[in-house]
């Protein structure tokens, strides 16, 4: 989910669906501890991330995200825990 202007973009496999919503609504209303927001204009979905290469977030279709540097140590505790959890 990235943010443009106003508007929440949710990247799907097959479209893309605008939502008139400021990114942290979003993510408030997101349930669960599969989505992380990463940076500023970024929510991701813990399930398609496939490493972190350096402050970048690698993802499954081979999309490199930026990860905040205030968001670093989080981002990586949590993608930790995720997989540890899910194996």
């Amino acid at each position: 989910i990235c943010k443009e202007q106003k508007n929440s973009v949710f990247i799907l496999k097959e479209e893309e669906i605008k939502v008139r919503k400021p990114l942290g609504q979003v993510e408030k209303e997101l349930k669960g501890d599969d989505f992380l927001m990463i940076e500023r204009g970024y929510i991701v979905n813990l399930y398609h991330v496939m490493k972190m290469d350096g402050s970048q977030l690698v993802l499954r279709n081979g999309e490199k995200l930026p990860v905040g540097g205030a968001r670093m140590r989080e981002v990586k505790e949590k993608i930790s825990r995720f997989w540890r959890n899910s194996l």
